[in-house]
């Protein structure tokens, strides 16, 4: 998604906060990713932006793949980032028979290369058939807000979104979220799609400093599907950081 999924945070946050919502690479209005590039680019472009804007102690929010690219951001500038919100995500999207909290229906390769066949192909229908899946199952009737969401990602560049799948289908944080020594705050839908609850509380528990909130209303995207409590609980959360959260750069290698 670009940055205009996030509206309604921009709107609530920017009063209290600054906030800062770009588009990713092969997102909106930002260029493309190349044969080559990955999750890895995204990260070396956001701690580029970090460094341009000169931010030390900044929060990030990653939902989805944003958080992975929210932790390659760690692994590049730990002594930039304060603390981290990680929105229904899991630090392997890929199960197998030692990991089975990736993504459902995801646990044979096969799936990610359909996925990604289908993605190149025709991309403007294939978010037809991924959006749904972004929201809870038993919501009531949401096309209008289906329609939205499939025109904010319909602008994405069909062949970054398969590149960057791929990327993803690749990626294996688990080892360093044991170590994230750091405040982070685990978001998950009761309803979501594509990830069990019990993804979520597994990363809590793996994470050293980790809170654990629960949307109840909500499926892959509880930003969007309750929008004014996520709002209020990301403020508390960044609220209820100290200056001893803050990363001191001289203790850092």
């Amino acid at each position: 998604m670009s940055a205009e999924v996030f509206r309604s945070q921009q709107e609530s946050l920017s009063a209290s906060f600054r906030v800062i919502v770009p588009d990713l690479r092969g997102h909106g209005d930002s260029g493309t990713v190349a044969p080559g590039q990955g999750i890895e680019t995204l990260s070396e472009d956001l701690v580029a932006l970090l460094q341009h804007l000169e931010l030390d102690s900044v929060v990030l929010v990653g939902w989805s793949m944003g958080a992975m690219v929210g932790w390659g951001i760690i692994r590049q500038a730990r002594e930039r980032v304060a603390a981290m919100v990680v929105v229904d995500m899991v630090p392997r999207i890929l199960s197998d028979e030692s990991w089975p909290f990736g993504i459902k229906q995801g646990k044979d390769a096969s799936v990610f290369q359909r996925a990604i066949a289908q993605m190149s192909d025709n991309w403007p229908d294939y978010t037809r058939i991924f959006v749904p899946r972004i929201f809870a199952a038993n919501g009531s009737d949401q096309h209008d807000l289906i329609d939205s969401i499939c025109r904010i990602a319909s602008r994405n560049h069909a062949e970054s979104m398969a590149i960057l799948w791929r990327s993803m289908a690749e990626q294996d944080f688990r080892s360093m979220v044991r170590e994230l020594d750091l405040p982070v705050l685990v978001i998950y839908g009761r309803h979501s799609q594509l990830y069990r609850p019990a993804a979520a509380r597994w990363l809590a528990d793996a994470l050293p400093r980790a809170t654990l909130v629960e949307f109840s209303q909500s499926g892959h995207a509880p930003s969007v599907e309750e929008p004014e409590y996520f709002n209020q609980v990301l403020s508390d959360f960044v609220r209820g950081l100290t200056p001893g959260d803050a990363p001191n750069p001289a203790t850092l290698h």
